[in-house]
């Protein structure tokens, strides 16, 4: 996949289109993600709570339940990698105003402060292999982002 002869010629249906886009797009993040480990090999942080700090940090403020759901682990799993976190500064559990029993996470500045080389890595490397691209392809890809960001998006949202 790299030049133009590789590119394959477009699915019959909408559906089969859909499925090869989220496809690609499961591709490119791998991609990214591993084209970079030096981002976030080096952190002292397992899996599980680097996921956490990066839902957090996508998300904002998250109850345990809803993070336990996101990560696919039980609720006592998740409280017990916040608890590490929390010890660690990197997150912080906030009272709910709505609901007095109720418990936020939210990340610290020191938590987004342990993930931005992660991002940072990510868009470099993006942004490097975008470079490479002829304007004509980074004129689609452009629209082609644009439309998905209207998508999540609508306006008036």
């Amino acid at each position: 996949m790299g030049n133009q002869s590789d590119v394959l010629p477009l699915p019959a249906s909408k559906d089969d289109l859909v499925a090869r886009i989220v496809d690609l797009d499961t591709t490119i993040l791998g991609l990214l993600s591993a084209s970079c480990p030096e981002s976030w090999v080096h952190l002292d942080l397992t899996m599980g709570q680097l996921k956490l700090l990066f839902l957090l940090h996508a998300g904002g403020p998250t109850r345990i339940g809803e993070l336990a759901q996101h990560l696919r682990l039980h609720v006592s799993t998740v409280t017990g990698i916040v608890d590490r976190l929390a010890e660690r500064g990197l997150v912080e559990r906030c009272d709910d105003p709505a609901d007095r029993r109720g418990v936020y996470v939210r990340q610290t500045p020191a938590g987004a402060q342990a993930i931005r080389p992660v991002y940072a890595s990510g868009r470099e490397t993006l942004r490097s292999r975008l470079r490479d691209l002829p304007d004509d392809e980074l004129h689609r890809i452009y629209d082609g982002l644009a439309a998905l960001e209207r998508a999540f998006c609508p306006a008036g949202r």
